[in-house]
């Protein structure tokens, strides 16, 4: 790639980041919104379509005698808000930090400080990101079988026990380690690129 096309790609994609960052902004106060207004609002509408539970590709429909309590769903759609809330608040800061990388190099220099440090943070982001989401993920799974009380929707006697299986998805640990081994790579770049002006 030259450098012309190196900074046309750079001014496009820093227009898409600083997009991002805007939009995704809006979301997590739209989303931290939503979650106080559940919380405090004791509006029981958003509680109207609770009647039916689904597990994968498996859908119950479920009587009126086996609905979860209002404030259980509600501190469940809560925590669900707040959850969504942050992890937009950590994609949002990514898409911040991703702006200051591409307004670099669409300036034609991709060996400077700003590059390698972004690409630090965004591996942090990451991994934290992917962390946060495994807690979340869990503690939804457990919400779920506290609010509906799953074991009581069974026939009596044929089932003993329910038990939440946490799967950890390891995908964001291996995406974290290849941003990290870049931000090296770039940092390795910078000292090149700082020889290099120093001997002209």
């Amino acid at each position: 790639m030259n450098r012309e096309e190196m900074i046309k790609r750079a001014k496009l994609l820093h227009t898409v980041s600083k997009t991002s960052y805007k939009i995704l902004a809006a979301a997590v106060i739209v989303l931290a919104i939503f979650a106080l207004l559940v919380l405090f609002v004791k509006d029981e509408g958003f509680l109207s379509n609770v009647s039916t539970l689904q597990f994968g590709k498996v859908e119950l429909e479920l009587a009126e005698s086996a609905l979860p309590a209002p404030e259980n769903l509600r501190s469940r759609l809560a925590i669900g808000l707040g959850a969504s809330a942050m992890i937009c608040a950590f994609l949002c800061y990514g898409a911040y930090v991703l702006t200051g990388m591409f307004a670099v190099i669409r300036e034609g220099r991709p060996f400077e400080g700003v590059v390698s440090r972004g690409l630090r943070t965004m591996a942090i982001l990451t991994f934290a990101g992917g962390l946060l989401y495994q807690v979340v993920d869990g503690v939804a799974s457990a919400l779920l079988i506290k609010s509906y009380g799953l074991l009581a929707l069974f026939k009596e006697g044929m089932v003993k026990s329910v038990h939440v299986n946490v799967h950890l998805e390891l995908g964001f640990v291996l995406l974290a380690m290849a941003l990290f081994l870049m931000s090296y790579i770039f940092r390795y770049g910078e000292e090149l690129q700082r020889e290099s002006d120093e001997t002209l």
